[in-house]
């Protein structure tokens, strides 16, 4: 009986490790480019801002993509940003690495700034919460930002 609990314990980390390395093989057909630069916008009156951030480094070599109405606004390798418009009300938003996906429901409003940080869980599951202003202003601007290139590019 110790033998078995001690291979499941050595198991575990194995079979985590195994899928988040497949996860960082895992690539996007969208085109975009990391900017070194900052990109920060002006909130607009009749709609909310929202940035989407990824500090993680899990499965390097990744690039999740981030959904809002089933269309790709964005996309986040490690340590990168970006940001979009949205209309207010509630909006289900979703961030997917090929098969592994994880969304969220935000409520918005107009001329408000939203931040939203995907990472991953223990066990290697996207995830994407909303976090408060001060934590999600202050991951941005130690960030990379990332923008999607026009088709064709």
């Amino acid at each position: 009986m110790k033998g078995r609990r001690y291979h499941r314990y050595l198991l575990t980390p194995i079979v985590v490790g195994a899928l988040l390395f497949l996860a960082g093989c895992i690539g996007t057909t969208a085109k975009y480019a990391v900017r070194e630069q900052p990109t920060l916008a002006m909130a607009k009156p009749e709609q909310a801002l929202v940035y989407v951030y990824r500090t993680s480094r899990r499965a390097p070599g990744s690039v999740v993509e981030i959904y809002w109405k089933s269309k790709i606004v964005g996309v986040l390798p490690g340590g990168t940003y970006f940001h979009f418009y949205a209309d207010p009300g509630t909006h289900l938003i979703g961030a997917h690495l090929g098969a592994n996906a994880g969304s969220t429901n935000v409520s918005l409003e107009s001329g408000e700034v939203y931040y939203l940080k995907q990472d991953f869980s223990f066990i290697g599951v996207t995830t994407i919460e909303l976090v408060a202003a001060e934590e999600g202003r202050a991951a941005v601007s130690r960030l990379k930002y990332t923008e999607l290139l026009p088709p064709g590019t």
